[in-house]
C-alpha cells in the first residue's frame, strides 16, 4: 500500500481544520500543528509512503481511520470498497417510533463503557441472496412509518419514559446504504456485525432476506461462541446454489461452525427434504420446550424470518405458509430468551410489495419490535 496515492476524498469538505463527509455526516477534527500540516499535505496527491517517512509509523492509524470513515480516498479504490460499514449507517428522515437518531460510529468508539447501555435500530434495505424473489426497497421505511402510528417512544408509554427503558436507550440509526455491488454489500452487513460484540450496544436489525444474518454473524463466530433462536416457516438447511450465500442455505452454513454450539428453531412448518435431516445441532421444539432448550452460559442471537408467523397476521412474505405463530407465542420465545445474554437480533423477509393495503405487515413488524423492546426492558429490570 505504500506506492498508493491518497488524498481527500470527493464527499469531504474542509472548513478550517474539521473535516466533514457530507455523505455519512462524520466529522474529524485536525489539531495542533502536525494536524494542520497533515491537512495541507491531504489536499495534494501524494504517496502512502510519503506519510510513513515523514510522520512515522504512527502515521498508519490515523490514516487508517480517516480511510474507513471516507474522509480519504486511497488510489484507484472507490471509496465505497474502504470505507467501513459502520460509517455507512446513513440517518433516516424518519425514525422508528419518533425516537432520536442515533450516531452508531460515535456510540461504538467515543462513548464511554459507564455510559447507559443502547438499544439501537439499523435497517438493511434491498438484499437480493435468493434466487427467487428481492426484497423491496421500500419495506424498511414502510414499517418505519407504521411504527409512528404504533408508539410515540419519546413520552411516556407502555415501554417506558422517554425512550429510556429501566436505563436502557433506545436509539434509530438509520439504514444501512445499499450498493448494487453484491460483495460490498456482504462486507458491509459483515461490518456491522461487529455490534454483537459490543456490550454498549444491543443491535436489532430490521430487513433484507435471511442471507443477512450469516453476514452479521459471520465476524462473531470467528472467536465467540454463540446459539441461535431462528424463528421460521422453513428450516433453510437446503444446499447452496451457485457462489452466494442464499437464505435458503444458512442455516446448514452456521450449523457447519464449531462456534455455532446449538441452532433452536420454532414454527417450521414447510415441506422437509431428505437433504434437511438434522445433524443433531439444528432441532426443532414447540414454545413450551424453549426454556429447557437454550443452554445457560452462551450468548443468544435471535433471528426472525417474518415467515414465521402466521399470514393472517403478517401476509407481505414471499413464501407463506399458514398455522404460524402468533404474537403470544412471539411474547413467550421474547421472555425466554431475554434471560439469556442477548447479543442481538434480526428480522428479515418483510416484503413491502406483497404487504395489504392497509399494511397490515408492516403494522405486525411494528409490533413485534415493540414486544422485543418490552420483554428487554422487563428482563433488565429483573
Amino acid at each position: 500500500m505504500t506506492d498508493m496515492l491518497i488524498q481527500l476524498s470527493k464527499e469531504t469538505t474542509v472548513n478550517n481544520f474539521r473535516l466533514v463527509n457530507v455523505k455519512n455526516g462524520l466529522i474529524c477534527t485536525l489539531e495542533g500543528p502536525q494536524g494542520k500540516e497533515l491537512l495541507k499535505d491531504l489536499k495534494q496527491r501524494k504517496k502512502y509512503e510519503y506519510y510513513r517517512n515523514k510522520y512515522g509509523l504512527e502515521i498508519d492509524s490515523i490514516i487508517k481511520d480517516l480511510i474507513i470513515q471516507g474522509f480519504i480516498q486511497v488510489g484507484n479504490y472507490n471509496l465505497e470498497q474502504t470505507m467501513s460499514g459502520l460509517c455507512m449507517v446513513l440517518s433516516a428522515q424518519d425514525t422508528f417510533y419518533q425516537l432520536d437518531k442515533g450516531n452508531l460510529y460515535y456510540d461504538m468508539f467515543q462513548r464511554s463503557e459507564n455510559d447507559s447501555k443502547i438499544i439501537g435500530l439499523i435497517g438493511i434495505n434491498g438484499f437480493s441472496n435468493s434466487y427467487h424473489h428481492n426484497i423491496s426497497f421500500g419495506s424498511v421505511q414502510l414499517v418505519r412509518e407504521s411504527t409512528r402510528e404504533i408508539a410515540d417512544l419519546s413520552r411516556k408509554n407502555l415501554v417506558g419514559d422517554y425512550e429510556v427503558i429501566n436505563c436502557i436507550q433506545i436509539k434509530d440509526y438509520g439504514d444501512l446504504g445499499y450498493t448494487i455491488d453484491q460483495s460490498i454489500m456482504e462486507k458491509r452487513i459483515s461490518d456491522i456485525g461487529i455490534l454483537l460484540k459490543n456490550k454498549n450496544i444491543m443491535p436489532i436489525y430490521i430487513g433484507g432476506d435471511h442471507s443477512v444474518t450469516y453476514f452479521l454473524l459471520n465476524s462473531y463466530i470467528k472467536n465467540n461462541p454463540i446459539q441461535i433462536v431462528q424463528i421460521d416457516a422453513h428450516k433453510d438447511m437446503g444446499y447452496q446454489r451457485g457462489n452466494k450465500v442464499e437464505h435458503g442455505s444458512i442455516i446448514r452454513k452456521l450449523s457447519k461452525n464449531n462456534n455455532v454450539k446449538k441452532i433452536i428453531q420454532l414454527g417450521i412448518r414447510g415441506p422437509i427434504e431428505a437433504s434437511e435431516i438434522n445433524d443433531g445441532k439444528v432441532i426443532q421444539c414447540n414454545i413450551s420446550e424453549v426454556k429447557n432448550e437454550i443452554i445457560a452460559n452462551i450468548p443468544v442471537y435471535l433471528t426472525i424470518d417474518s415467515d414465521g408467523f402466521d399470514p393472517a397476521l403478517n401476509p407481505a412474505v414471499n413464501y407463506p405458509l399458514f398455522e404460524g405463530l402468533t404474537l403470544k407465542d412471539f411474547s413467550t420465545i421474547c421472555e425466554e430468551v431475554s434471560r439469556h445474554d442477548l447479543v442481538g437480533i434480526d428480522i428479515v423477509e418483510y416484503n413491502a410489495e406483497n404487504d395489504t393495503s392497509n399494511k397490515l405487515g408492516a403494522h405486525f413488524i411494528g409490533q413485534i419490535i415493540l414486544e422485543i423492546l418490552r420483554s428487554i426492558g422487563e428482563s433488565d429490570a429483573g
